[in-house]
Order: C-alpha cells, then sequence, then structure tokens
C-alpha cells in the first residue's frame, strides 16, 4: 500500500511539475508576443531590474490612487535575492524616488484610462 501510495505521489509531483512549466512557457510567449519582456542580461534580480518590469506592466490603481497589490513569482530559492532587491528599492532615496516617479507616471495613465471609459459608457 505503501509503495503505491509514493507511486502515485510521485506521479501527482510529475504531473504538477509538466503543467506548470506549460503555464509558465504560455506566459513568457504571450509577454514577448506583446513586447513586455524584460531581458536582466544575465543579471539576477535587481532594483533596476523590478524598476523596468514596473515600467512595463499596467497598473490598476483604488479609488484613493494607491497601486493595486503585485505579486511576484520568483524561482525556489530566490526568495532572499528579491527581500534584499525589494529592501534596497524601498531603503535607497534614489531608487525610492525613481520608483515613485514611475508610479505617479502610471497613476496619471490609470486616471486617464479611466476617465476615457466612463465617457464611453
Amino acid at each position: 500500500f505503501q509503495d503505491c501510495l509514493a507511486k502515485l505521489d510521485e506521479a501527482a509531483r510529475e504531473i504538477a511539475k509538466q503543467i506548470s512549466e506549460h503555464a509558465f512557457a504560455q506566459i513568457i510567449e504571450a509577454v514577448e508576443r506583446v513586447g513586455n519582456g524584460v531581458d536582466g542580461k544575465g543579471k539576477s534580480l535587481s532594483p533596476e531590474v523590478y524598476l523596468e518590469v514596473i515600467e512595463k506592466i499596467h497598473l490598476d490603481f483604488d479609488a484613493d490612487g494607491n497601486p493595486s497589490q503585485l505579486t511576484m513569482v520568483i524561482p525556489p530559492g530566490m526568495e532572499q535575492r528579491a527581500k534584499e532587491t525589494m529592501d534596497k528599492l524601498y531603503h535607497d532615496p534614489e531608487y525610492g524616488r525613481r520608483y515613485q516617479e514611475i508610479i505617479n507616471k502610471k497613476r496619471m495613465e490609470w486616471r486617464d484610462r479611466e476617465a476615457a471609459r466612463k465617457l464611453v459608457g
């Protein structure tokens, strides 16, 4: 019985791995197709790369003008690097300034989209 459970568990892990790989391949293809890919040129995650990503993505805001929560999917083992990157981003004045400039620009784009949508509807 235990051998059977172990085989089922292994099969389930393999299926989950295949589904995950397929989903990420489709996401990568779609991102590249619309031109939103960011090439880190072999560099690890850094504030510069993160800011480049934020510049390329579509952001929504709440009624108070706060950006919607973002989810970052990272490979296993990159948790510490991601934490260090976000710490730098929020504590280094230069990165903070650049981040705020991008967010302000995205907020204006969002307001323009919302205004246009309300005029049409």
